[in-house]
């Protein structure tokens, strides 16, 4: 029977191929288990101390402090006078069967959604 292998043979493989899944999780579970290395502790440091009556404006360090942002702000645009209202929308017509809504323009006295009144035109 040179084709075949004997029973015992193959219980053999078998017996072996457990024992060596065995110790391969029992050395993964070793592995994973081993405690972590644990760093030595850093020397005590100064603890770092705050006076708010100190005042700091005498210290060299604080002439030294650049100021951050601008320095001037200019005057501009202060916006409409509640912020929190929707902006109001004209609604224009065309000869097209089609609207547009175009924002009407922000004017500070603006509050409502009405068009401002115009001016009536000079009679000549």
């Amino acid at each position: 029977m040179p084709g075949r292998s004997s029973p015992l043979v193959a219980r053999i493989v078998q017996v072996a191929v457990i024992l060596g899944c065995l110790g391969g999780v029992l050395w993964v579970g070793a592995q994973l288990f081993e405690p972590a290395p644990v760093p030595p502790i850093p020397p005590a440091q100064r603890a770092v101390k705050f006076d708010p009556k100190v005042d700091v404006s005498q210290h060299p360090i604080f002439g030294g402090l650049q100021p951050y942002g601008p320095t001037e702000v200019l005057p501009g645009e202060t916006g409409r006078q509640n912020p929190f209202l929707p902006v109001p929308v004209v609604h224009a017509t065309s000869t097209a069967t089609s609207t547009a809504e175009v924002p009407a323009p922000l004017s500070p006295t603006t509050t409502t959604n009405e068009p401002e009144p115009s001016a009536p035109e000079p009679t000549p």
